[in-house]
C-alpha cells in the first residue's frame, strides 16, 4: 500500500513540475531556482539519494525565501514525500499542509492523499491485529503458544 501512495505521489509532483514549467516564462521567472525540475526527475526515476534530495529542497526552500520568490507548485508535496519514504509521518503531514497553504488550489487533492494514506496505515494496523488473533487462536486450538 504504502508503495501505491508513493506512486501516486510521484505522478502529482510531475503533474505540478509540468504545470509549473508551463507557467514561467524567458523573461520572468515566478518560481525559484529552474533546477527543481531535474531534481524531481531524478527523484522519479529513482535515481537520487533521499539525503540529498532533502539537503537540496531545504535549501530551495531557503533561497525562495530569501528571493521573496515562491517554491513551484508541488515542491512542498515533494519534500513530503521524501520524508515519507525516511518514515517521518510527522514532517511529512506539515509539507502536506505547507502545501496546501501556498497553492491553497491542491487542497482537495492533498486531503485526498492524506486520506488515502491514514485509511492504509488504518488497514494495514487491522491486518496485522487480525494476523496476531489468528496464531493466537490457533496456539489456543493446539495448546502451545505463539
Amino acid at each position: 500500500m504504502m508503495k501505491l501512495f508513493t506512486n501516486i505521489l510521484k505522478s502529482c509532483f510531475l503533474f505540478c513540475c509540468v504545470a509549473a514549467g508551463g507557467c514561467a516564462s524567458k523573461d520572468t521567472l515566478f518560481y525559484q531556482d529552474p533546477e527543481y525540475a531535474k531534481s524531481m526527475y531524478d527523484y522519479l526515476r529513482d535515481e537520487a539519494n533521499l539525503d540529498e534530495q532533502i539537503e537540496y529542497m531545504t535549501e530551495y526552500f531557503e533561497d525562495a525565501g530569501e528571493s521573496g520568490k515562491k517554491v513551484a507548485p508541488g515542491a512542498y508535496g515533494h519534500m513530503a514525500a521524501l520524508q515519507l519514504r525516511l518514515g517521518n509521518i510527522s514532517e511529512m503531514h506539515r509539507y502536506m499542509e505547507l502545501e496546501k497553504k501556498t497553492y491553497p488550489e491542491s487542497a482537495h487533492y492533498i486531503d485526498f492523499l492524506l486520506n488515502y494514506q491514514n485509511s492504509s496505515k488504518k488497514q494495514s494496523t487491522d491486518n496485522s491485529n487480525n494476523d496476531n488473533s489468528a496464531v493466537s487462536a490457533d496456539a489456543g486450538r493446539t495448546g502451545t503458544a505463539g
